[in-house]
């Protein structure tokens, strides 16, 4: 009949939309008409969304942390709905929540300083692999403001360049499948959450590890320090590459390095430091609530007794005040004379080879009953107590509120401080276990 669709054709037609709502209807979720969205649901991610703002293209938001697991500085987001080519305001505000626990009197039950959570540069990635650096923040009295333009529909934000237990476990992982004779990868345990805590163990030659001295290497004690990861990694790098110092390093001794310890902070995207019960870093007791010390404690007391821990090496960031890199050492009542002359000499090798990436602090931090009424379970008190009179024991703060508190930066200090171990145990003579 004259002006009627052939009944073909209507079904045809249905068909195709009805394809057409399928595909929408599975499709993965979009911003609808470049409208701004926050997503939280991955790993290592954490935020609370104040505002937004689609008409300036801007976003409010404060850290997400829980302060009972820590303090609640570290924040990482992705922001969808975002157009190519536009600028993107993120203003960051403190959050409110007071800290619960603190070994410093100035913070109990009182709210974290923006200070902690604002860096003066955030990190933003489009792929989550190569991560830069917005402009330089403006503060606006409560508030943080970075300005970043887009790329892509999706862009990631951060605190500083995220560092992930799984980025952990891949890196530990694709070190000993490209160096199968060099590096092995093991895990040092299974966290309070049932996660393995990866750790890369690295000697070579037919020496067993009971004939080398061993250092150890850990970092992110503290869940927000993501920098002292990327320095983990960088020493590691280092190592297993091909300058005359590193295969020194590989063929005279065994390296362990854990590039994260506190697994189960990082995972959630908490702040980690003084977390109730207990602090990671202050946990170094004789009944240690977090099995990532308990398993250390275990396989340290193990190298000590063997008389094989030559250096051990506790990464962290610290305040957002520091720009230069400093070291915490066992105060002078409670280490050895031969630990303090290692310290001193690291010490003068460090400021030859750490200044060529970042400015290293003139004086030690000592980490004694002035600085923490805990400091007896701080890591590296833990070790020089126990260690012989020949071991380096200390912790190194890397800043992360610098130009040079990136990827590159970190990785860079990572490569610094395996040269100076490398010089240093050249210098001090190759320590021999016990028979």
């Amino acid at each position: 009949m004259k002006g009627m669709i052939p009944r073909g054709v209507f079904a045809l037609g249905f068909l195709r939309l009805l394809g057409i709502l399928l595909a929408v209807a599975l499709a993965p979720a979009r911003a609808a008409d470049g409208e701004l969205r926050v997503e939280t649901g991955f790993e290592g991610a954490s935020a609370r969304v104040v505002s937004i703002d689609q008409a300036t293209r801007s976003i409010g938001f404060e850290p997400g942390g829980d302060p009972r697991h820590g303090w609640p500085c570290w924040w990482s987001f992705r922001i969808r709905g975002a157009q190519a080519g536009e600028t993107l305001t993120l203003r960051l505000r403190a959050l409110s929540a007071p800290i619960p626990q603190s070994a410093y009197g100035w913070l109990k039950d009182k709210p974290l300083s923006l200070d902690w959570a604002s860096p003066s540069r955030a990190a933003w990635s489009v792929d989550g692999e190569t991560w830069q650096q917005t402009e330089s923040g403006v503060r606006e009295g409560d508030w943080m403001s970075y300005r970043l333009k887009a790329t892509a529909e999706q862009v990631l934000v951060a605190w500083g360049p995220p560092y992930t237990a799984s980025r952990s476990a891949e890196f530990v992982r694709g070190c000993a499948q490209k160096n199968p004779a060099v590096a092995k990868a093991e895990s040092l345990c299974q966290s309070r959450d049932g996660r393995p805590v990866p750790l890369l163990r690295m000697a070579e030659g037919g020496r067993p590890g009971s004939q080398r001295g061993t250092l150890w290497i850990q970092a992110r004690q503290h869940a927000w320090e993501c920098g002292s990861s990327w320095i983990a990694q960088g020493v590691a790098e280092w190592i297993l590459a091909g300058c005359p110092e590193a295969a020194w390093l590989r063929q005279q001794y065994e390296i362990v390095v854990v590039p994260v310890m506190d697994v189960d902070h990082v995972a959630s995207g908490q702040g980690g430091k003084e977390a109730l019960p207990q602090d990671q870093n202050r946990d170094w007791s004789a009944r240690p609530h977090w099995p990532e010390v308990a398993a250390a404690q275990v396989a340290l007391g193990a190298l000590m007794d063997a008389g094989r821990l030559s250096a051990f090496i506790d990464l962290h960031n610290p305040g957002p005040g520091d720009r230069a890199v400093h070291f915490h050492t066992p105060p002078d009542e409670a280490s050895k004379p031969g630990q303090r002359a290692a310290i001193e000499r690291f010490e003068g090798l460090a400021k030859m080879h750490f200044t060529k990436v970042l400015p290293v602090q003139e004086k030690l931090v000592k980490s004694g009953a002035v600085y923490s009424p805990t400091w007896m379970q701080m890591s590296h008190c833990w070790v020089a107590a126990r260690a012989p009179e020949s071991t380096l024991a200390l912790c190194i703060e890397t800043p992360w509120n610098t130009d040079r508190s990136n990827q590159e930066g970190y990785r860079e200090m990572g490569a610094a401080i395996g040269l100076t171990l490398s010089k240093f145990l050249q210098e001090s003579g190759v320590i021999s276990p016990k028979p």
